[in-house]
């Protein structure tokens, strides 16, 4: 545990925000969002909760007992909730195909990389046809994996062997690197839509906003002063400044007194 700030904290915090989602959501107030996005942060939110669950059922089928504290309890019991609460978001979003209180539904594709993706696919993988529908949403996560993958074997001192013994033994570990990058990436379509669209309704913009400012908690929870979990911290520190622009942009549009977040005309239509 952090002496900072309790890891628990920041899970109740999650739960928060996602809430504060599903509620926008479901009263049809949300436009513009990245089922891109949301998909990527409902499977950061089971990740946590398989991460917390891992040694305990790890144990359990050894058959030998595995001590949880309070701590523990509170921190596994906020991710299960988180879990279910991005499940019910997905599905609302899903039967509400992004409509906004107007009833208008919003037509700017959610194609983040996916031009860059189809000139991989055509020129250098050479398939004769396009690459199927959606296959593209896959590139957030490989490009996660091999991002946390050379940020752990840096943290083992770039040996190849250590890297991997370490990683065998801890695989909780290589997990939480992964879920800490995972956050950064997720939003990267969801900022590119935004870009697209130009203006960010309040409820999506607050979400956003609140996703960055928790990268700074989860930065407390982790140990920022402590070095030897840079490894960690590294995937905070990424999510935190990859959205610290739009964050201010938001507070500097609740400081004007608007509900609503404009893009200013030089981040417009930026090809990702």
């Amino acid at each position: 545990m952090s002496d900072i700030l309790p890891p628990y904290v920041v899970a109740w915090a999650h739960v928060s925000i996602n809430a504060f989602l599903l509620h926008s959501l479901r009263k049809h107030v949300v436009s513009g969002l990245s089922f891109q996005t949301l998909m990527a942060m409902t499977f950061y939110a089971f990740l946590l909760l398989c991460k917390k669950l891992y040694w305990p059922l790890y144990y359990t089928f050894l058959g030998e007992e595995f001590m949880v504290d309070e701590d523990w309890n509170c921190e596994t019991a906020a991710h299960a909730v988180n879990a279910c609460v991005m499940l019910c978001c997905v599905k609302v979003a899903s039967a509400s195909k992004d409509k906004t209180d107007d009833g208008h539904a919003q037509n700017t594709p959610d194609d983040f990389a996916s031009t860059q993706f189809k000139h991989f696919w055509l020129n250098t993988l050479g398939r004769p046809h396009d690459p199927p529908l959606k296959l593209h949403y896959l590139l957030i996560y490989l490009v996660t994996f091999v991002t946390s993958a050379v940020v752990a074997w840096a943290s083992r001192s770039f040996n190849l062997f250590v890297f991997l013994s370490w990683a065998r033994s801890r695989p909780t570990a290589m997990m939480a690197i992964y879920a800490n990058f995972l956050r950064g990436f997720g939003l990267l379509p969801q900022l590119h839509l935004s870009r697209g669209v130009g203006v960010v309704s309040a409820p999506l913009a607050l979400w956003i906003t609140a996703c960055g400012l928790l990268d700074i908690f989860e930065m407390l929870s982790d140990g920022i002063f402590d070095t030897s979990k840079l490894c960690y911290t590294s995937g905070d520190l990424f999510a935190a400044a990859l959205v610290s622009d739009f964050a201010l942009l938001c507070i500097k549009s609740r400081l004007r007194g608007q509900k609503d977040v404009e893009i200013p005309e030089e981040y417009r239509d930026v090809d990702v």
